[in-house]
């Protein structure tokens, strides 16, 4: 066995803990970096922020949930809210209070009460009678439905307070939910010895059953998303701005500098906050470069969709803005993670300016929205008696020269939340 030492020449590309941060900062939303940079510069004293106004007043708060940035207005929570409707004249003692409280704090986002009351009164250790009464109270109130055990049984309940109600549905929601899901209705004809017009009846009038109780003050909330970017026409051509109603100014502070080099001790401390600052300005200014970049080659590429709307969106890729813009293609998904765009058509998401296209003779810059509408279109002017089957709708596509398979058309239709052409037949 015999060992030497070889040496060869191998280039690999490093990146720079700058680079790293700075492209952690591109992939954050608008709010997203105004946290960072509230949480920056509580770190660092050389960072002056100057946040943009904001009333503190206001009872609109700002909230991000699931990338979607939304202003929620503050309302009393339902706790407070069905407390407000016991009656007061009802005298409760401290026990059914408690009890009450209990119920009412293991209450669903739906209003149901997932608990059952055998675990309340082992909990609180009260007798099945005080648990019994307040379940009744808290039913009593409105919503009707309120402290359901669930959907089905919150239906049972609409039903059987609807003198109007089909004789049979009662028996569907208890014992044929599953038929009822799958549109079985040969199924239920036979069990049951009803007629087709029967069974459609008692279906469609379970359909139109709330699902669940509403507290209309409560559960209904107006959600606005702040788009990133807006794109705006002005004297015939096309502008970006980025929206800055949440992102901050961020300047070093020079004269607290100026102070720290007059203590010596400090000299290293100055040149990490220093280093820190910088590259935290450096940041928020190459984040703002790079949309820019990528939102102006946008507005190049999908210039007819700025101006038609939908049915003028192109197909692209990321690939495709990285050749161009001479960037990597993690760079330009960072750049569209979770943004929004705002347009003269509404506000959508970046990588909406990125549709997948199915290229065909008819149309080759088709995007698989264009073809999504187009589906939706066929559907929407069928007849009713005898809906289009996904064959069928192949078949009228590839009259147009869309070249697309069935399955493909499948997808595309239960994307659309449209149900296959059986359960349309049946639905109408």
């Amino acid at each position: 066995m015999q060992m030497d030492i070889q040496i060869s020449n191998e280039l690999k590309q490093v990146m720079t803990m700058g680079a790293i941060f700075h492209l952690e900062m591109l992939q954050l939303t608008n709010e997203e970096l105004a946290s960072l940079v509230a949480e920056k510069a509580l770190e660092n004293p050389l960072l002056e922020v100057n946040a943009p106004a904001f009333d503190s007043t206001d009872k609109l708060r700002p909230q991000i949930s699931n990338g979607h940035r939304e202003f929620l207005v503050q309302q009393d929570t339902v706790k407070d809210y069905l407390w407000e409707l016991i009656p007061l004249k009802m005298d409760l003692s401290q026990e059914k209070k408690r009890v009450l409280n209990f119920l009412i704090n293991h209450l669903d986002e739906h209003l149901f009460l997932r608990i059952e009351a055998q675990e309340v009164y082992a909990q609180l250790s009260v007798s099945v009678e005080v648990v019994t009464e307040c379940i009744e109270i808290l039913r009593s109130l409105e919503p009707f439905g309120l402290a359901s055990k669930n959907s089905p049984h919150f239906l049972e309940r609409q039903i059987q307070v609807d003198q109007e109600a089909p004789p049979f549905a009662l028996v569907f929601i208890q014992q044929e939910l599953n038929a009822i899901a799958e549109l079985n209705i040969p199924y239920l004809m036979k069990k049951y010895q009803l007629s087709k017009q029967h069974v459609l009846t008692t279906i469609q009038y379970i359909k139109k059953l709330q699902p669940f109780p509403r507290l209309p003050t409560l559960q209904e909330r107006t959600v606005y998303i702040i788009p990133d970017v807006e794109i705006t026409k002005i004297y015939g051509n096309w502008h970006v701005r980025l929206d800055a109603t949440f992102i901050p100014k961020v300047t070093v502070n020079e004269g607290y500098i100026e102070l720290l080099k007059q203590q010596s001790h400090l000299q290293d401390y100055l040149q990490h906050l220093i280093k820190e600052a910088k590259l935290l300005v450096e940041g928020i200014e190459e984040r703002t470069k790079t949309i820019n970049r990528i939102m102006h080659w946008l507005i190049e590429k999908q210039h007819l969709f700025l101006e038609t709307g939908q049915a003028g969106m192109i197909p692209l890729r990321l690939i495709d803005a990285a050749n161009a813009l001479n960037l990597h293609e993690s760079t330009i998904s960072r750049a569209i993670r979770n943004k929004y765009v705002k347009t003269p058509y509404g506000i959508f998401l970046f990588k909406g300016f990125f549709p997948k296209g199915i290229n065909y003779n008819g149309q080759p810059n088709a995007t698989s929205d264009w073809i999504k509408d187009r589906i939706q279109q066929l559907i929407a002017s069928e007849n009713s008696a005898n809906p289009l089957s996904d064959q069928q709708l192949m078949d009228s596509l590839r009259q147009e020269q869309i070249q697309i398979s069935r399955r493909t058309v499948a997808k595309y239709r239960e994307s659309l939340l449209i149900p296959n052409s059986t359960k349309r037949a049946y639905s109408k």
